[in-house]
């Protein structure tokens, strides 16, 4: 009940800025829901991508792998072919490939210093053995994702990273790629910008709306309040503003016209009431006199 007094003991100023104030949060607490959608369809996106790329890469290899099976390569001709299309395979801006042996063995890698040493021991910053869930995820699933810390070539320092990896049994391989989350983050900051540019001055320019209006209106209210109390005090001359309004404001106006005609004939009657009061007394004191002095006349003439 307190709040609720509270709000019906608002001013007209007050009460429009409270909704400005309410519009302006849920519009901004909408559109921070739509951009929190937004980078989750990002990430899904480059999660898509990056599942296409692994799945066509390990496709490459899959061919080899087949070619050895009919005959028509030997097993370590085919390993070496389908290592060089995975090691010299770019996509999306410079993204890589790499290749682990499911013991931990780096097979192909972006980085040449990788190639051929024992990744397994590797952690993540936050203590992850990042290259045996990857191997694992290969082995045992036969395809996954796996997120974790890792250097970003060109940077200095470890960002998270989603990858995918695809197993290849036959040779016991986990083919795999990855994004850095900043890139999707990257792109999200820029959409935040452009959604910026347009709210931010929408915002201020509904804020900058409401509070003319709240302005316009409470200073009518006042002018009306006014004109009401000259009348109350029996200022029946004084003008009253906003009749041609067509909207509660003149409404309220045309109403105090009506009682201030009124008032203004009910004095009227009262002033010719009195005034023929007035004539009245004066002709019956006028007759008074007359007939004192013609009472007067008779008894001079009786004496004589």
């Amino acid at each position: 009940m307190s709040v609720l007094k509270t709000f019906t003991g608002l001013s007209i100023s007050r009460s429009f800025g409270l909704v400005a104030i309410l519009a302006a949060v849920v519009t901004i607490a909408s559109v921070a829901v739509t951009l929190n959608q937004a980078r989750i369809d990002m990430l899904d996106l480059k999660r898509a991508e990056v599942k296409n790329a692994v799945e066509a890469a390990a496709s490459t290899v899959n061919a080899y792998v087949a070619k050895v099976e009919k005959g028509e390569l030997k097993d370590a001709d085919a390993q070496k072919l389908a290592l060089d299309a995975i090691a010299n395979a770019r996509f999306d801006d410079g993204n890589y490939f790499f290749v682990i042996r499911y013991d931990g063995t780096n097979i192909a890698h972006a980085n040449a210093k990788l190639v051929g040493t024992d990744m397994s021991p590797l952690k993540d910053p936050t203590g992850k053995l990042f290259v045996k869930e990857l191997t694992d995820t290969a082995r045992l699933k036969g395809a996954g994702f796996a997120d974790y810390m890792w250097v970003k070539t060109g940077d200095k320092d470890p960002s998270p990273k989603i990858s995918y990896v695809v197993g290849v049994p036959k040779w016991q391989w986990a083919i795999g790629t990855g994004m850095h989350v900043h890139a999707v983050d990257a792109s999200f900051h820029g959409l935040i910008k452009e959604v910026a540019v347009v709210l931010v001055p929408l915002t201020l320019l509904l804020l900058g709306l409401v509070i003319y209006l709240s302005r316009r209106a409470s200073g009518m209210l006042r002018t009306v309040s006014g004109n009401m109390s000259m009348l109350a005090a029996g200022d029946l001359k004084a003008p009253i503003a906003y009749q041609e309004r067509q909207d509660e404001v003149g409404s309220m106006a045309r109403a105090l016209v009506v009682f201030r005609d009124a008032a203004l004939m009910k004095q009227q009657v009262e002033a010719e009431k009195a005034q023929a009061e007035a004539d009245a007394g004066e002709q019956r004191r006028a007759a008074d006199t007359q007939r004192s002095l013609n009472e007067a006349q008779r008894g001079e003439e009786a004496k004589k």
